[in-house]
Protein backbone atom coordinates (compact mmCIF):
# COMPACT_ATOMS: atom_id res chain seq x y z
CA UNK A 1 0.00 0.00 0.00
CA UNK A 2 2.89 2.21 0.44
CA UNK A 3 4.68 1.70 -2.21
CA UNK A 4 1.57 2.29 -4.19
CA UNK A 5 1.18 5.70 -2.64
CA UNK A 6 4.85 6.90 -3.25
CA UNK A 7 4.12 5.72 -7.01
CA UNK A 8 1.08 7.48 -6.99
CA UNK A 9 2.68 10.51 -5.94
CA UNK A 10 5.39 10.67 -8.17
CA UNK A 11 3.20 9.89 -11.06
CA UNK A 12 1.32 13.05 -9.88
CA UNK A 13 4.33 15.09 -9.54
CA UNK A 14 5.64 14.59 -12.70
CA UNK A 15 2.23 15.13 -14.69
CA UNK A 16 1.93 18.40 -12.97
CA UNK A 17 5.36 19.45 -14.15
CA UNK A 18 4.78 17.93 -17.53
CA UNK A 19 1.40 19.95 -17.85
CA UNK A 20 2.97 23.40 -16.26
CA UNK A 21 5.46 23.19 -18.82
CA UNK A 22 3.11 22.85 -21.80
CA UNK A 23 1.34 25.65 -20.17
CA UNK A 24 4.15 27.72 -19.71
CA UNK A 25 5.19 27.00 -23.59
CA UNK A 26 2.04 28.41 -24.93
CA UNK A 27 2.61 31.35 -22.83
CA UNK A 28 3.93 34.62 -25.19
CA UNK A 29 6.37 36.80 -23.46
CA UNK A 30 5.12 40.18 -21.95
CA UNK A 31 5.52 43.14 -24.82
CA UNK A 32 7.67 44.91 -21.64
CA UNK A 33 9.76 41.87 -21.51
CA UNK A 34 10.89 40.91 -25.08
CA UNK A 35 14.12 42.44 -25.10
CA UNK A 36 15.66 40.51 -22.36
CA UNK A 37 13.72 37.34 -23.26
CA UNK A 38 15.50 37.92 -26.76
CA UNK A 39 19.29 38.74 -24.54
CA UNK A 40 18.68 35.95 -22.58
CA UNK A 41 18.03 33.25 -25.10
CA UNK A 42 21.29 34.28 -26.78
CA UNK A 43 23.51 34.24 -23.87
CA UNK A 44 27.37 33.52 -24.51
CA UNK A 45 28.33 33.18 -20.81
CA UNK A 46 31.28 31.00 -20.52
CA UNK A 47 28.79 28.74 -18.67
CA UNK A 48 27.49 27.11 -21.94
CA UNK A 49 30.74 26.98 -23.34
CA UNK A 50 32.38 23.28 -23.92
CA UNK A 51 35.38 24.46 -21.85
CA UNK A 52 33.06 25.69 -18.99
CA UNK A 53 34.32 27.70 -15.84
CA UNK A 54 32.69 28.29 -12.81
CA UNK A 55 30.19 29.98 -11.03
CA UNK A 56 32.11 33.03 -9.63
CA UNK A 57 33.27 33.29 -13.45
CA UNK A 58 29.46 33.54 -14.52
CA UNK A 59 28.41 35.80 -11.65
CA UNK A 60 31.08 38.04 -12.73
CA UNK A 61 29.92 38.23 -15.96
CA UNK A 62 26.26 38.84 -15.41
CA UNK A 63 27.43 41.45 -13.24
CA UNK A 64 29.48 42.92 -16.41
CA UNK A 65 26.32 42.39 -18.63
CA UNK A 66 24.28 44.05 -16.02
CA UNK A 67 25.78 47.08 -15.77
CA UNK A 68 26.07 48.06 -19.50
Amino acid sequence: MNFFVVVLAVVILVALFIGTMALNESTPVPEGCKEAYDEAQSCKSCVFNSVGCGFKDALKYMKEVKTK
